[in-house]
């Protein structure tokens, strides 16, 4: 039961991270608004797919 829960907050850990560390890269190298919020939202969509395919996975592998 333990592994299972941990391997839960990793596929939730991961992605939360590599949004957080390239919205805090693109806060310090863009210099245009437009620059950013094109950049966020890219790294918010990966994110997304990212925790929608480890979701997806785990619900395959759970039948």
């Amino acid at each position: 039961m333990r592994k299972r829960t941990q391997t839960n907050l990793v596929d939730v850990i991961i992605p939360v991270a590599y949004f957080a560390v390239r919205a805090i890269l693109a806060v310090m190298i863009q210099t245009t608004t437009h620059g950013l919020v094109s950049s966020l939202v890219g790294s918010l969509l990966f994110s997304l797919a990212y925790y929608g395919l480890s979701a997806w996975g785990k619900c395959l592998a759970n039948k």
